[in-house]
């Protein structure tokens, strides 16, 4: 993964860990569902596991990031959309979509029609 966005993500990850209203709703009912042992791994904060706390909290963080920043993503301005948006597409690259994916290519050149501005 690129650094960059590693440490986006590891910001990101530690800004939501310092959010009462995350940890307080958002995490609780995640952790929730392994503590009552609804979803596997049903024994996460009982046994060391190498699928355990840390992985989930990371792909949590991850899908909140990418899926449910959107919401957030509507209040960005100005150079702060189109870096979301090169890391999101940065992303997508290094998960195997291919840069010449027709999607990508368009929305490339969209970002470099607007960084000529």
């Amino acid at each position: 993964m690129n650094s960059t966005i590693s440490l986006k993500l590891f910001s990101f990850g530690i800004q939501k860990l310092h959010d009462p209203n995350w940890t307080g709703l958002e995490l609780f009912d995640k952790l929730k569902q392994h503590v009552r042992q609804r979803i596997e791994p049903k024994n996460m904060l009982f046994e060391t596991l190498q699928s355990g706390l840390l992985l989930h909290l990371g792909m949590w963080i991850y899908e909140e990031y990418l899926i449910h920043h959107e919401e957030e993503f509507i209040e960005l301005e100005g150079e702060y959309i189109l870096w979301y948006l090169e890391d999101y597409i940065d992303l997508l690259i290094d998960s195997g979509v291919g840069q010449n994916d027709p999607l990508i290519s368009r929305t490339i050149a969209q970002i470099n029609s607007f960084n000529i501005l």
